[in-house]
């Protein structure tokens, strides 16, 4: 081997393909870890929009039904609100009684009333206060012993 051998041909040709082989590797690895990030990211994406499009019926289902509900349920306080006290002071008796069971057996966390957003509804409000006031009229309307 020659003393000059680093600034030698074979040197330089020795020390390029080293460092292909060092680069090729490195791109590989590289590539290989963006790859699979990619592709993970890709995949749960798909997944994602694959389940909402799964569940997009059964979501529109379930709008309907709640509008329904919400319609008769109107309907309903519209006409208690037309009723006579006895009808908003037996309302409360019952709303109390179904809301005491619905909390115990944790159905619901808190009470409609208090729920911002179904409190927010102008009927709610007006059925509530209205059966309070019924209450209260009736409390007061009764001769205490």
């Amino acid at each position: 081997m020659p003393e000059d051998y680093w600034s030698s041909q074979a040197a330089t040709l020795a020390e390029r393909s080293i460092g292909y082989d060092e680069g090729h590797t490195q791109g590989r690895h590289q590539g290989l870890r963006q790859g699979r990030s990619e592709g993970y990211q890709q995949g749960v994406a798909e997944g994602r929009q694959a389940a909402l499009n799964e569940m997009q019926p059964q979501l529109a289902a379930a709008n309907e039904m709640v509008q329904g509900m919400a319609q008769i349920l109107a309907a309903a306080a519209d006409a208690l609100l037309q009723g006579d006290d006895a009808a908003k002071v037996a309302f409360a008796v019952k709303y109390a009684d179904r809301l005491d069971k619905a909390m115990a057996k944790g159905l619901i966390h808190t009470a409609p009333h208090n729920n911002p957003q179904l409190a927010g509804l102008s009927v709610v409000m007006r059925l509530v206060d209205e059966s309070r006031r019924a209450c209260l009229q009736a409390t007061e309307a009764t001769p205490t012993p």
